[in-house]
């Protein structure tokens, strides 16, 4: 985790390959899509409730890496001295 730019940004990572480029297509589609998926929802509900929490620009980037790595990066922003 840290500071950048008055966000904070939580990277998880693995180092176990990445997912193909079909693959990837899937995950972004759960994640980020209109309606809810009738089945992995747990990142769309990560994502949906971040964003509507924190406002625009909160939320989950999936960055892959094929054959090297899958990273999930969730940004918020800072409010120092607020409580939300």
């Amino acid at each position: 985790a840290k500071e950048e730019a008055g966000w904070l940004r939580i990277e998880v990572s693995d180092d176990g390959g990445g997912v193909s480029e079909e693959r990837l297509r899937e995950v972004e589609s759960f994640v980020y899509g209109k309606q809810m998926p009738g089945e992995h929802t747990g990142l769309y509900n990560s994502n949906k409730r971040l964003e509507l929490m924190y406002g625009e620009g909160s939320g989950l980037t999936i960055i892959n890496r094929e054959d090297i790595s899958f990273t999930v990066l969730v940004s918020i922003p800072m409010r120092r001295g607020e409580h939300v």
